[in-house]
């Protein structure tokens, strides 16, 4: 019993101590690990100690620890197993902390424990301060073109310390050439660098960190310019087929260029400094091309540039000619639509022109290729290929020469050494020698010595000709007297002009002589004249017509004229080469009829002399008189008054000639003849207005017919009281 009081004692004071730890106050702190300034770890665990401030302590249970970045929102809380214990507890939380921030991190932890009795300190804020060298970064870019005097500047975000910039250095130069060499920039003092020049900026770590460098590339930068001397546009003729590009860059690489366009066409080598731009048919109408140029190498420092095509009207040459054309001819060109002019017979040798000008000529044996330039103000040119279209000409061979007699009839033959043959047209003169002058093989009666031309034309219109001579023996001299035509009363001299030994004309009329080669003859009408010549072995006869010219031609014209009215005249015969007109002696203007204005006179005298086509010059004339006032068509007195007071008593017809002859006869209306007179002359033969019976007729109108000078004319007469 009392062991178990004792054991019950036991077990009460045991209780009773633990009360008092479980119970006594008891106070939690928390304190961080970190140095204030540390070299950025970017995520790194968290941990802290956390401390018993209040004396001992003996006890095992789990308190609750969290944690968070300030402004973050985010609450990290852990289960911490305390054993028993009489001093502080480090704890490391499971999750990482993020200190990659460059600058001050600011956490905060709590912890919250039963047995913390002082609810104010087991809370922490602390700040860890992170220093970024590895944030520093070039304000220009990693990869630049640099140019001469340009400024390289880097940047950096540093914390807790701001170290400087120990140094530039360049790959090729050690830095010798920069400026500001410790310091945050520098600035670059000599030309351009080379492609691929490398310079790297070194920081100081500040005994934090380690050092760090930044690389920068340095990149040539490309330049260039359009040829011929860099000008505002390149021009092209609206004829062209392509336009030669060429720029200037100081690189030294053909291949260092890229050419593009906004046009249709394409280039040869676009990726050289000189290519060729091929137009396409798009391209003529439009006026906004551009070309452009840009630098492939190094690509990360391109250079730019674009040229604007403009296009200046390429002449439009027109080349004419009188062609086609025959071997050995003349052919003449002329061209229009340009400025200058340069023709070339040769294409395949345009150094030297054969000719320049708006007109060209030369000699064609061939088929032949003419070039010609037509070149315009703008220095645009046009070429214009003209193919000559030559035809050959025929070979023509007429035979040898021959040996006749006057008189003599010969055949003659042409040959055409082509083998044109029947496809030839033929024509021999002198024609009238010659039975027919259009045959390959005429017949020639020779009167005369002399050449004989043959001429042969081909299908196409070329011709070729050749000469043939025909003469008389041993020097024997005769020229044909033609068949002429002479004026009346003409003397002519019939020349044969021959050195025969004999010489007889026939017949013996209106002849000088008939021994006699050359004599005179004056025909008084047409004749035919026959020769008989003898010498040099050759006897012949001739014959020679000489035909008197004659007028077979009349006047035809009115057979008078009334004064007033147009009087005409007309030659009635064969057409003479010319009419020369006069009016008593006055010249009338005419060709082969003339119309005259009468004058106030009785009579006129018409001429006309006549040239006839052979050149004999004859007169012509008429006499005609002025007609009486019934030719005329005088106007007639239509009424009397047969009462015998002795007035008007008769019908006086004043336009008739009382001296010509005449008839005059009256009707009544209904056309029953009442009286008829012979040469009414108003006084003895007169109508008094009675009938053939001698009986008066009442008052009335009547009708008349009056003949007279060859014409008729009828009209009314009125009888009154």
């Amino acid at each position: 019993m009392l062991l178990m009081r004792l054991l019950r004692l036991t077990f009460f004071l045991n209780l009773f101590l633990l009360s008092n730890f479980l119970f006594s106050q008891t106070d939690l702190t928390v304190i961080e690990n970190y140095p204030d300034s540390i070299c950025n770890p970017g995520g790194m665990p968290l941990s802290v100690t956390i401390s018993n401030q209040g004396g001992n302590v003996v006890a095992a249970g789990n308190a609750t620890i969290s944690w968070t970045e300030v402004g973050s929102g985010t609450w990290h809380t852990e289960t911490v197993n305390t054993p028993l214990n009489v001093g502080p507890l480090t704890w490391t939380f499971g999750n990482s902390a993020d200190l990659s921030t460059c600058g001050p991190n600011t956490f905060q932890v709590a912890i919250e424990s039963p047995f913390d009795t002082n609810g104010s300190n087991d809370t922490l804020t602390f700040t860890i301060f992170s220093t970024c060298v590895n944030g520093a970064t070039s304000l220009v870019g990693d990869t630049i073109c640099a140019t001469q005097n340009q400024q390289l500047e880097v940047g950096f975000s540093f914390s807790h310390f701001n170290p400087a910039v120990l140094g530039w250095f360049a790959s090729n130069d050690g830095g010798a050439s920069w400026s500001n060499l410790n310091s945050q920039s520098t600035v670059i003092t000599y030309p351009n660098p080379q492609n691929g020049t490398i310079v790297l900026a070194v920081f100081d770590g500040g005994g934090i960190c380690p050092n760090d460098s930044i690389p920068i590339v340095l990149y040539e930068q490309q330049s260039f310019i359009f040829e011929p001397g860099a000008p505002s546009s390149l021009t092209a003729c609206t004829n062209d087929d392509d336009l030669s590009v060429r720029i200037t860059h100081g690189n030294g690489m053909n291949d260092n260029i890229h050419f593009t366009t906004n046009g249709g066409g394409v280039f040869d080598d676009p990726f050289n400094d000189t290519t060729y731009y091929n137009f396409s048919s798009a391209d003529y109408s439009n006026n906004n091309i551009w070309i452009y140029a840009e630098t492939v190498f190094p690509s990360q420092c391109p250079y730019r540039d674009s040229i604007p095509l403009v296009w200046q009207q390429a002449p439009n040459g027109v080349v004419t000619s009188n062609g086609p054309f025959c071997s050995g001819d003349t052919a003449s060109f002329s061209v229009v639509g340009g400025f200058q002019y340069f023709w070339y017979t040769d294409p395949n040798n345009t150094t030297t022109p054969s000719g320049s000008g708006s007109s060209f000529s030369y000699v064609v044996t061939q088929p032949d290729t003419l070039v010609t330039f037509v070149i315009a103000p703008n220095l645009c040119a046009d070429t214009v290929v003209t193919i000559n279209n030559v035809l050959p000409s025929p070979q023509i061979d007429a035979g040898p020469d021959l040996t006749v007699c006057p008189g003599d009839a010969v055949q003659l033959s042409a040959t055409d050494l082509n083998g044109g043959g029947t496809a030839l047209a033929w024509n021999w003169t002198p024609a009238d020698q010659l039975n027919s002058p259009n045959i390959q093989d005429p017949i020639a009666t020779v009167y005369e010595d002399g050449y004989y031309i043959v001429q042969a034309t081909a299908s196409g219109g070329c011709t070729g000709t050749d000469t043939l001579l025909i003469s008389f023996p041993n020097g024997l001299t005769y020229d044909h007297f033609p068949d002429t035509m002479i004026c009346p009363g003409t003397t002519i001299i019939l020349e044969t002009n021959t050195n025969a030994n004999s010489v007889l004309w026939s017949p013996n009329q209106w002849i000088s002589n008939v021994t006699d080669p050359n004599p005179e003859v004056t025909p008084g009408s047409t004749i035919f004249y026959v020769v008989e010549v003898n010498g040099a072995g050759c006897s012949f006869m001739d014959s020679i017509k000489v035909s008197v010219d004659s007028l077979a031609a009349v006047i035809f014209c009115d057979s008078v004229f009334c004064f007033g009215e147009e009087f005409n005249a007309s030659i009635n015969g064969p057409t003479m080469s010319s009419y020369f007109w006069m009016v008593d002696g006055n010249a009338e203007l005419g060709t082969t009829s003339m119309i005259h204005q009468p004058l106030d006179v009785d009579s006129m005298l018409v001429q006309c002399e006549m040239t006839t086509m052979a050149g004999c010059t004859f007169m012509l004339s008429r006499m005609v008189y002025r007609g009486s006032e019934l030719e005329c068509g005088g106007e007639i007195n239509n009424a009397f008054s047969p009462n015998g007071d002795g007035i008007n008593d008769t019908w006086v017809i004043n336009v008739i000639d009382p001296n010509s002859a005449n008839t005059v006869e009256i009707f009544t209306r209904y056309g029953d003849k009442l009286v008829s007179f012979e040469n009414y002359d108003n006084v003895n033969v007169v109508w008094d207005g009675s009938n053939a019976s001698g009986k008066k007729m009442p008052s009335g109108t009547y009708y008349y017919v009056i003949e007279a000078d060859g014409q008729k004319v009828a009209g009314w007469v009125n009888i009154s009281e």
